[in-house]
């Protein structure tokens, strides 16, 4: 594990950025930068195409503040790009600072496929065939090839897939790759509550592909890299480093937003107590597990489940961000309960103005009609609703377009006295004035 390029101060926690090709501009950059920063982010994952580089800027900026890139080239199976083209790009890359390239996504999925290829026998060999020669190119970048996530269960079942391709690269000789590879885990939420499937096959010997009895778990949960670690040790001797990706996603629409607070804490080192047992203890992350990589928004502009993320599809802080934020702080703060309010005495801060920031930058309006409103109170400024909690008193200039009920309820539970004033520009100023 050593040998790895970790970052720096390396918290192990990552997010999916956009998985548009959208939002790589300046203001992308200004935008979530600092939101990611605030989350204690070392890592993220970036969907990237393969016939054109990122902008140099974004990855740089990322870099810059420890932050780890992992370039994800989510190919397709029936017709990969070419070895040469790849090469250039992954070139590129490796000059601008770029060390994880992560290849194809979901193989053990039939809708990965075209029918055809999908019905034929030796899937995971055939998968390998595109596979490992763009490994290959990978390594001779002096980059770190990625496995690409597999579907939980999948249509493939995907422990079935993982020991299948292991296998084969061990029988084919891949080494340089074997050497090399980084695992990736997709660790979903079970409904049957965060702990499912922990301790893997070697707790749970009776579970079997496609099927799970009543008295087994399987690895369809978060401790998904329990299984996967059992299964590069078995063939491999030794367990490979491995980043878990889409973290939270859950099987249905159970959501708990407790949970990812939960994982901060394990990846802090802490120890948890599962909720419904006060005497046994969630397992540890292991050190192999490098980075926990959540879903920063929602796939797609009209996904209106916004219960997985941190931030829903207006940008806004969701009910899970707001649950990590108040754990952050906890923790800064010297606090050892999770997910209770701030106590009197944490807040630095005497009185917070926050004004709403728009993806187009800042309100020069509101810059200049604050001005005899700061000139009274003297409060301190800002755009982040995260920092306003570290507050005695929250002044919040805007409407609920700028700013939810929900983020409002996080500084209330957090100890914070909040009063709003919105309204139009001149309701606004007026309000502004009296006070």
């Amino acid at each position: 594990m050593n040998s790895l390029p970790i970052p720096l101060n390396n918290s192990r926690v990552g997010f999916h950025y956009f998985q548009d090709f959208l939002h790589y501009r300046e203001i992308d950059q200004t935008t979530w930068l600092p939101r990611i920063q605030e989350l204690d982010a070392s890592w993220m994952i970036i969907r990237a195409p393969h016939d054109r580089a990122i902008p140099e800027p974004f990855i740089s900026a990322l870099i810059k503040n420890n932050i780890e890139p992992v370039i994800h080239f989510d190919l397709s199976l029936s017709a990969p790009p070419s070895i040469e083209d790849l090469s250039l790009l992954l070139h590129t890359y490796k000059n601008w600072g770029i060390h994880y390239v992560m290849l194809f996504s979901r193989p053990n999925l039939k809708s990965s496929w075209v029918t055809s290829s999908w019905a034929q026998h030796d899937l995971v060999e055939r998968f390998l065939d595109r596979f490992i020669p763009i490994a290959n190119a990978v390594i001779r970048e002096e980059l770190i090839p990625v496995f690409p996530p597999l579907e939980p269960g999948g249509d493939y079942w995907d422990t079935a897939f993982l020991t299948s391709a292991l296998e084969s690269m061990k029988r084919r000789g891949k080494n340089d790759i074997l050497d090399n590879l980084v695992l990736t885990a997709s660790a979903a939420f079970s409904p049957n509550g965060l702990n499912w499937g922990a301790g893997g096959p070697e707790r749970w010997p009776g579970a079997r592909p496609y099927f799970t009895s009543d008295t087994e778990e399987d690895q369809r949960g978060f401790y998904i890299f329990e299984w996967y670690n059992a299964i590069s040790h078995s063939i491999l001797g030794r367990t490979l480093p491995t980043i878990l990706v889409n973290v939270g996603n859950n099987y249905g629409s159970f959501v708990n937003k407790s949970n990812y607070s939960t994982i901060f804490q394990l990846l802090n080192n802490e120890e948890v107590i599962i909720p419904e047992s006060v005497e046994t203890k969630l397992n540890s992350i292991p050190d192999n597990i490098v980075s926990c990589c959540f879903q920063l928004v929602p796939t797609s502009p009209d996904f209106e489940n916004n219960s997985n993320n941190f931030y829903n599809s207006e940008q806004e802080p969701t009910e899970i961000h707001l649950s990590v934020m108040q754990w952050i702080h906890s923790r800064k703060n010297g606090q050892k309960t999770r997910n209770e309010p701030l106590r009197e005495n944490s807040h630095p801060l005497q009185h917070y103005l926050l004004l709403p920031a728009y993806e187009w930058g800042i309100s020069e309006w509101h810059l200049d009609v604050i001005k005899p409103f700061v000139k009274n109170h003297l409060p301190t400024i800002g755009f982040s609703i995260s920092e306003a909690a570290l507050a005695s008193k929250v002044t919040v200039v805007g409407g609920p377009q700028s700013f939810s009920e929900e983020s409002l309820q996080f500084l209330r539970d957090s100890g914070s006295t909040v009063e709003r004033i919105s309204g139009d520009g001149t309701s606004i100023a007026s309000q502004l004035a009296e006070r």
